[in-house]
């Protein structure tokens, strides 16, 4: 397989929202109607194609990010799906580290501000473009406009609606593109396109309206033009929103249900005409070796900066570091600088990744993300790159805040204990894990009692080590 996209068409982009919110099902709906992968799974029912850790089937909950692609139109289309439960908040923070833009993912059934304003503020502390997706407006009590109305309130926002659902709860059948003012139906993973239904359409003028004027009143030549009862063209229109998005005074909002598939198509169109290629991002924060900004211009040929945002420890496969292209382009022969060890590394294997599946190529390019095998000095948020003192900032690892004492079952897993949970730590830099010198404890800290519980299970399947949790001792 090769990686030939243009950088202008290639968009990468991170899910996020609160556990339940319907991320990765809105993830897999996309590879599904784009022909990436051949049925639809559930999380439900542990047959996700993307959470397929053990512990997520068990727990059908996104543990952490997970990478996935799809081609449409020409665009490549690069998707981070992260974790929606607190305690693995670290995932999602270096996923938005390094995307582009971001959909926030929200329920038809009005979420709380606290689920909300966690994630919002997430993606505006980063000055990342993006838009939102009302997701489950065919589940019982779902409020397409009660969802609205609470946005404009809780995120203090202005929402701008461009698309709307055709019918409610379980009569979803799909939705208004308000762009091209035509209903967007669904039909397997197929759409089909029709004229509004009548009792909508009244609804849709004026959600249309409300975009058209929203876009008018950033250009003044649009504005007067539109004051003076002009008809602004629809290339024109997307121009406008275009740059609203971009500098984040318009916040798209995108209806459907990812289970339904309804509201997808145009989804995956939006993405692709509206939202910004890596080409205009410009939140790229680079530090050289003293911690301070450096100024780096990003281009698709030089400097070449990659970041390591993930790593994977997998007992037969090895170590597998995710990598997202800053600037330039790599290939397999490729000889980069670490920039925190500032040793020489040759990549080797580029492979592109749907959650577990690797697929090799030949070369990646600005905007891209590859997972490269077996590179021993290589760690989550290196920075690989032909200068020699610079790094992307991502962010770090916050403190643990709970702590348990681990006792190996016997002698056997005692001897495995060190090196097991070493592997899983090169996964998660938020654990804690060494041996208290006054107690003799082994101590294992996270950020929750599901992270730990999470941890254990990991030990026991992945690596057959059977420990017990335990209050740790008090030293007197």
């Amino acid at each position: 397989m090769s990686s030939d996209y243009s950088t202008k068409y290639i968009r990468t982009l991170s899910l996020v929202g609160a556990h339940g919110s319907g991320k990765t099902a809105l993830a897999e709906g996309l590879l599904y109607i784009n022909g990436t992968i051949d049925k639809l799974d559930k999380v439900t029912n542990g047959s996700s194609e993307l959470d397929y850790e053990t512990e997520e089937k068990h727990r059908n909950m996104s543990i952490n990010t997970h990478v996935c692609y799809y081609d449409n139109n020409k665009h490549l289309v690069n998707i981070l799906d992260t974790p929606g439960f607190p305690v693995f908040l670290y995932q999602t923070e270096l996923a938005l580290d390094i995307s582009d833009f971001s959909i926030l993912v929200i329920t038809g059934i009005t979420d709380s501000k606290e689920q909300i304003d966690r994630y919002f503020n997430l993606i505006n502390k980063r000055e990342l473009p993006y838009l939102i997706f009302i997701n489950k407006l065919d589940t019982e009590r779902s409020d397409f406009e009660a969802v609205l109305n609470n946005l404009s309130t809780t995120l203090n926002i202005n929402p701008v609606v461009l698309s709307m659902p055709i019918g409610t709860e379980r009569d979803l059948r799909g939705v208004i593109d308000l762009l091209g003012m035509k209903a967007n139906l669904t039909d397997g993973n197929k759409a089909v396109f029709s004229d509004i239904p009548d009792e909508l359409s009244a609804s849709a003028a004026g959600f249309r309206q409300k975009l058209i004027e929203s876009v008018a009143e950033l250009d003044d030549n649009l504005l007067e033009r539109y004051l003076n009862g002009e008809e602004l063209q629809l290339d024109e229109i997307k121009s406008g929103l275009r740059k609203g998005v971009m500098s984040k005074k318009i916040i798209p909002v995108l209806a459907g249900s990812a289970s339904k598939l309804a509201g997808l198509h145009y989804l995956s169109e939006f993405i692709n005409e509206i939202m910004p290629s890596p080409l205009e991002r410009d939140n790229l924060v680079c530090i050289d070796n003293e911690g301070q900004s450096a100024d780096i211009s990003i281009s698709e040929t030089e400097p070449v900066i990659c970041s390591v945002f993930k790593t994977i420890s997998d007992p037969y496969a090895g170590k597998i570091s995710l990598v997202k292209v800053c600037s330039g382009n790599i290939s397999p022969d490729s000889i980069l600088i670490n920039g925190r060890t500032h040793t020489k590394i040759k990549l080797g294997q580029l492979s592109k990744v749907i959650g577990k599946k690797l697929h090799p190529v030949n070369h990646a390019s600005l905007g891209d993300i590859v997972a490269v095998n077996k590179i021993k000095d290589l760690s989550t948020t290196d920075t690989l790159s032909d200068l020699n003192d610079i790094k992307v900032r991502l962010t770090q690892p916050s403190q643990t805040v709970l702590s348990y004492a681990i006792e190996p079952h016997s002698r056997a897993d005692e001897d495995k204990l060190m090196q097991s949970i070493a592997r899983v730590s090169e996964e998660d830099p938020t654990i804690d894990f060494h041996r208290d010198e006054e107690t003799n404890d082994f101590l294992l800290s996270g950020t929750g009692q599901v992270h730990v519980e999470v941890v254990v299970e990991k030990l026991r399947g992945t690596y057959g080590v059977n420990v017990d949790l335990k209050t740790p001792k008090v030293p007197y």
